[in-house]
């Protein structure tokens, strides 16, 4: 069985309600977040808390560069500069931007997201319209 959102065919694998489960092999789920803010920060402490992932199955794409140290200091977590670099290999891509950041993100990121991978968005007023055409 398979989900589709913003024109992406993605595995249904985990039950995110208690634990990642194993899909194709894989027993823990990576994760990338775009943005390393503190909404990003608290779902990280929660999928850490949880043991939905490992610290090294999460990479984070932060500009700036004394949160990436931050994240990794706090969480050792993998933060990147390069979004393009954060999102590849990830099961589930979480944009964790501030709304004004939005079209740089997507404009970015712009068909670079495979079949396998979803994406979720908690960015502020963004529109599903606005999402599957900037990630298409």
């Amino acid at each position: 069985m398979s989900v589709t959102w913003i024109g992406l065919d993605v595995p249904r694998c985990y039950n995110f309600s208690i634990r990642a489960t194993h899909c194709k092999g894989k027993s823990k789920m990576k994760l990338s977040f775009i943005g390393g803010g503190k909404m990003a920060e608290s779902i990280v402490h929660g999928v850490l808390a949880g043991k939905l992932a490992a610290p090294g199955d999460i990479a984070v794409g932060e500009p700036v560069a004394e949160r990436r140290a931050f994240l990794k200091g706090e969480f050792g977590v993998s933060p990147v500069a390069d979004n393009l670099e954060a999102a590849s290999g990830a099961d589930l891509l979480v944009l964790a931007i501030k709304p004004q950041d939005l079209g740089t993100v997507l404009a970015q990121l712009k068909g670079s997201l495979g079949p396998e991978q979803a994406a979720l968005s908690i960015v502020a007023g963004a529109r599903m319209s606005t999402l599957s055409q900037g990630l298409a």
